[in-house]
């Protein structure tokens, strides 16, 4: 082997050397009467040679159908690189880590080389796209933990330690349009109102899972608060799994929810993204699946079952808040 790493052969010119090597049974001789390496030696050396300090043998994930990997995901690593790290530094049923996920490709590498594994990411839409992307490889049964608050952990990046959640609502209700009401009808600075007709406008806290009390709250403050109002509207972070049983449930038509762009804290970290955002930022309307109840079937004989699972209706509780101009609304 060279000083590359790059593995030689080179023939023996000296006779004591040949005379030696020619007393072994698979000994190559070649043309000219000289003996290159021992065929043993020779099978070691092919089974490669040591690895560069640069890696430049790897190509990066691009937006291909080559590319079955890509996620679109800014920071993406291509999995053949994991695997390599993975395969050098972790035994088998061994544990691997990655505190920073984005992508999710040490979990999905990790998995496929049969290694437990522990990922997390500060960012929401991280953790969306890793969970997503280990299900669609059908992936051992794993465990989605949120710990913390990442709303309020992360509106404390952008806004400072000193951030209070009436700053965040403050924030909201300028996107959407709404004028805050004076601090004397809105001590927690989280109300505010359309400045067309009389429709309130009620920002949850980023800490708080959207469910049935806030809906029955934003009701009661419709009919009572400054004399009463038309309308209230409800814009949450998180919600409870039942938030779409729960509306139906009340069939008011005068409450309406919708949901803060999960992404808003990241993209107000840009600068001037307040202004920008009050164009293009869009409140999307809450959306669930119905499911039949699932078909049990087991052949005579067979131990597995076959499980049937069928989707009902997919609804959309507030059809007028999709961005349509008026000739596709109608249709």
């Amino acid at each position: 082997m060279n000083a590359n790493h790059q593995i030689t052969f080179e023939s023996l010119r000296n006779s004591n050397d040949a005379l030696e090597l020619q007393k072994a049974s698979d000994a190559f001789t070649s043309r000219n009467g000289r003996f290159p390496l021992n065929a043993d030696i020779a099978r070691d050396y092919s089974k490669g040679g040591l690895l560069k300090d640069v890696w430049d043998d790897i190509a990066i994930v691009r937006e291909n159908e080559i590319y079955e990997e890509y996620v679109g995901y800014s920071t993406q690593k291509p999995e053949k690189l994991l695997d390599r790290i993975i395969q050098a530094s972790c035994p088998e049923n061994g544990l691997v880590a990655d505190f920073f996920g984005g992508s999710g490709t040490t979990a999905a590498v990790a998995e496929k080389l049969g290694r437990r594994w522990i990922t997390t990411d500060l960012g929401k839409p991280a953790c969306m796209v890793m969970r997503k992307r280990l299900i669609d490889q059908n992936a051992q049964p794993f465990l989605y933990q949120a710990i913390g608050d990442y709303q309020v952990e992360s509106a404390k990046t952008t806004l400072g330690r000193k951030f209070r959640v009436g700053d965040l609502s403050q924030i909201v209700l300028q996107l959407y349009g709404a004028l805050p009401l004076s601090p004397e009808d809105n001590p927690n600075r989280n109300l505010g109102r359309i400045p067309e007709g009389k429709t309130l406008v009620l920002v949850d806290s980023p800490a708080k899972m959207t469910g049935l009390a806030t809906l029955k709250k934003a009701q009661t403050l419709r009919d009572s608060l400054l004399g009463g109002w038309d309308k209230v509207l409800v814009l949450g972070w998180n919600f409870d799994s039942g938030i779409g049983h729960d509306l139906q449930a009340l069939n008011d038509k005068q409450l309406e929810v919708l949901v803060i762009p999960p992404d808003l804290l990241d993209r107000l970290k840009k600068k001037g993204a307040l202004e920008k955002l009050r164009k293009e930022i869009r409140f999307s309307t809450l959306q669930y699946l119905t499911v039949k109840p699932i078909q049990r079937l087991r052949q005579v004989g067979e131990e597995s079952e076959t499980l049937t699972v069928e989707l009902g209706n997919y609804v959309l509780l507030s059809p007028e808040a999709i961005n349509l101009d008026e000739a596709n609304r109608i249709k």
